[in-house]
């Protein structure tokens, strides 16, 4: 869930979080798991900005295919928060790609700076606002 507008997310320093994305269409029926069904063309990456604040955490893909398999899309994965950080803007950024282009992408690519370079289309860019604390948090 999204903080309300004008909050930020406020996330602990050396702790671990899953990140579950939920979509609706517009008839308002579920449509993620459309992504992981068709993992062989969509990839989400993460950006920052300042772009600095993107070696303040790590990213894990954890979907998985109707067969069971692991398949590096983005739906559903870990965060784990490296180190504190200033209020920054996350990119959350759904990329409908075309046809083979996913097999020049690995999993180390989820914070890659040029994943506009990977052909095609963009079919999700959520932005909010993160802050990482140190355990206690901070004064507001």
């Amino acid at each position: 869930m999204l903080p309300p507008v004008g909050a930020h997310f406020h996330l602990d320093k050396g702790k671990t979080y899953r990140v579950s994305l939920q979509t609706t269409d517009f008839a308002g029926r579920r449509s993620e798991q459309t992504f992981v069904t068709r993992d062989d063309i969509h990839q989400v990456f993460f950006t920052a900005n300042p772009a600095s604040e993107i070696n303040t955490f790590s990213y894990v893909y954890a979907d998985r295919n109707a067969a069971g398999q692991n398949v590096n899309v983005g739906v559903t994965g870990y965060m784990t928060i490296l180190d504190t950080s200033r209020t920054f803007i996350m990119r959350y950024v759904m990329r409908h790609l075309n046809p083979g282009v996913k097999a020049n992408i690995t999993a180390a690519d989820w914070n890659n700076p040029n994943f506009l370079n990977f052909a095609g289309a963009t079919d999700l860019d959520l932005s909010f606002e993160m802050h990482f604390v140190d355990g206690g948090g901070h004064g507001h």
